[in-house]
């Protein structure tokens, strides 16, 4: 899991946590300390191989000049191509040949693929998969459209409803089914967390797709900042919820029985993509731990991003391709977090902790300080754990430069781990034992 050399390409968001940390190790802080306690042999949950790190991506984001950077993100998933484009124009050879090349520049991650639903047909899709099995392209689910909740809006067609996409899902899965009956399905993509397009969905489809994906967007960009990152534990509820009705024979009459995965295949903490607040500054940041700890502790199979490069204020990367803030988070996230969670105590609403192990019995500790005032000194203790032998720390705060070298920091071991949080910061300690 440990990443040492493409890091250092990186223009340095990680920085010193406090003045009081060195190379060496960390002068003990002062009290009063909260107390968190993990348990390494208490796991709660284990996560997806495909959850981390996934993004939406298309042929204009083109990654051949930032290959270093891309690659310190270890992205397991894509979907392409992102957004509505997809519902807009039909792929040709040409595209698709380009697309093959950017995705192995991506190191052919899992992909999902999305057809053309307005303005398609089921006959146009099938000639896609088709064409993509022609050209050896890893397509792993077929998303039919983009966003058809919002039809009756944005394309004026108020006849696209559940029922209606429910009916056209079934056309189009029968006809590409006939081009490869082996290819997996996902639906019905909405463009937030719809409970009615939802139940519908898997009441009428659950025999036939594969994968149940929604997009999730909970603000506007408006919202004040701890509000906006509150809204990151929302996902929790969701996915529970849509799981059990997958499960229940009143809700999925057809498909109860079958292993239906769950996917967000877009996901940001809102919709705004030129509205630059809240999309990669701090309060993303933030937020978009917060998020993705709950994605993996729920069991969520598969998340995207919106989006790598090239999208407004979305895009982890600027117009030169140059990294955000948000883009240091994710590299975290890659290099940090395990295959298991582990039980790990809560303090208070202002400090969230999650805890993971990896294969080698790592343990990472994510620690989420959403409080604006005052530095908070925390001491972490860990049960089932043989001693600490080295233990180290990184942290993103609001200030942080975009234009230094990345620090690893020792910290003082012991039967606690002492380390002060600054305010409205994400510190990430790997502990080895």
């Amino acid at each position: 899991m440990e990443r040492t050399g493409p890091l250092f390409v990186c223009a340095a968001v990680l920085t010193l946590l406090c003045s009081c940390m060195t190379n060496e190790g960390v002068t003990v802080p002062t009290g009063p300390f909260t107390a968190v306690r993990i348990d390494a042999g208490d796991v709660i949950a284990r996560v997806s191989p495909y959850l981390l790190n996934g993004f939406n991506f298309n042929n204009a984001m083109q990654v051949y000049t930032i290959r270093d950077l891309i690659d310190t993100l270890g992205i397991r998933t894509i979907t392409y191509p992102a957004g509505e484009f997809g519902d807009e124009y039909d792929p040709d050879e040409a595209s698709l040949t380009y697309f093959r090349q950017q995705q192995e520049y991506l190191e052919t991650p899992f992909t999902f693929m999305q057809v053309r639903l307005y303005g398609g047909t089921p006959e146009k899709a099938a000639e896609t998969v088709r064409l993509v099995k022609k050209l050896g392209i890893r397509v792993d689910v077929w998303t039919v459209g983009n966003e058809a909740n919002l039809y009756t809006g944005e394309k004026s067609d108020p006849s696209w409803t559940p029922e209606k996409y429910c009916k056209v899902f079934r056309e189009y899965a029968a006809m590409m089914k006939e081009a490869d009956p082996d290819i997996k399905l996902a639906g019905p993509a909405v463009s937030q967390p719809v409970d009615t397009w939802i139940r519908t969905f898997i009441h009428e489809c659950g025999d036939i797709v594969d994968v149940l994906a929604w997009h999730w967007y909970p603000t506007d960009g408006k919202w004040d900042d701890l509000a906006a990152v509150g809204t990151s534990l929302q996902s929790e509820n969701t996915i529970r919820r849509y799981k059990g009705w997958l499960t229940d024979p009143e809700f999925n009459p057809k498909g109860y029985d079958r292993p239906i995965k769950t996917a967000i295949t877009e996901w940001a903490l809102h919709w705004d993509t030129p509205r630059f607040r809240h999309l990669t500054d701090m309060t993303a940041v933030l937020w978009t731990a917060q998020a993705l700890a709950v994605f993996a502790e729920e069991g969520l199979d598969y998340a995207h991003y919106f989006c790598l490069n090239r999208y407004g204020g979305h895009a982890i990367f600027n117009q030169l391709n140059k990294p955000r803030l948000l883009y240091y988070l994710f590299v975290l996230f890659s290099d940090h977090w395990g295959k298991e969670i582990v039980a790990s105590s809560q303090p208070d609403r202002d400090l969230h902790v999650w805890a993971t192990k990896d294969d080698d019995g790592d343990i990472s500790v994510f620690l989420v300080h959403t409080g604006r005032e005052g530095i908070r000194n925390v001491e972490l203790s860990l049960d089932n754990f043989p001693a600490v032998k080295k233990a180290e720390a990184w942290e993103l705060v609001e200030e942080t430069r975009l234009d230094r070298e990345i620090n690893r920091m020792k910290l003082k071991t012991g039967e606690t781990l002492r380390l002060p949080l600054q305010p409205w910061s994400v510190t990430v300690v790997r502990i080895r034992g």
